[in-house]
């Protein structure tokens, strides 16, 4: 039980960071498949990355 606002709003905060932790975890997993499939197929990948 959430006793205060503090810990309402520090709830808050985790739940965000872990939302935006997966969301990395899934966006390098789709970068580290494409740069797979490259590499089996043939073809450059940049990850969309500028250098």
């Amino acid at each position: 039980m959430l006793t205060s606002t503090f810990e309402l709003l520090n709830d808050a905060r985790e739940g965000l960071d872990s939302q935006l932790s997966a969301a990395e975890a899934k966006r390098d997993y789709w970068l580290a498949e494409a740069d797979a499939t490259a590499a089996i197929w043939g073809g450059a990948s940049d990850n969309g990355e500028d250098e």
